[in-house]
């Protein structure tokens, strides 16, 4: 299994976009591939993207940013204190970058980000299509 990290860096703001491919069914005659993408708020990429390298790298065989391999062996066995940090940090940023009213809508959005990355990494089932059958 693959995961794609792509990045852009556009002057001081990082914008960073997760895919990935997955193989989803195998038969004698086709492979089903599903494509899927999650987009990194920009003004928070710095502090989720730890987060998301521990959660990748214990997930996924191979990773890949830019066509490059990454290398993830250098991560902690737990990702909950990334996760913490993330959620402080992320939360600092906003506040910098004049988003969201209070410390707590701020604390929620970094939040509300980080469960959203958790369900884009569980892994996807895809509908079963209907068999094609032919009519006489």
């Amino acid at each position: 299994m693959m995961f794609l990290l792509l990045m852009s860096v556009l002057g001081m703001a990082q914008a960073a976009t997760v895919s990935t491919v997955e193989e989803i069914e195998e038969t004698e005659s086709s492979i089903v591939t599903v494509s899927r993408s999650l987009d990194v708020p920009d003004e928070i990429v710095p502090a989720v993207m730890p987060y998301m390298m521990c959660v990748t790298a214990k997930q996924y065989d191979t990773v890949q940013s830019d066509g490059e391999p990454v290398d993830l062996t250098d991560q902690p066995e737990n990702c909950d204190q990334l996760r913490t940090d993330a959620v402080e940090y992320g939360a600092d940023l906003y506040r910098k970058h004049g988003v969201g009213d209070n410390e707590e809508n701020r604390r929620n959005r970094v939040l509300a980000f980080l469960d959203e990355f958790d369900d884009f990494q569980a892994p996807y089932i895809a509908p079963m299509a209907e068999p094609v059958t032919e009519q006489d």
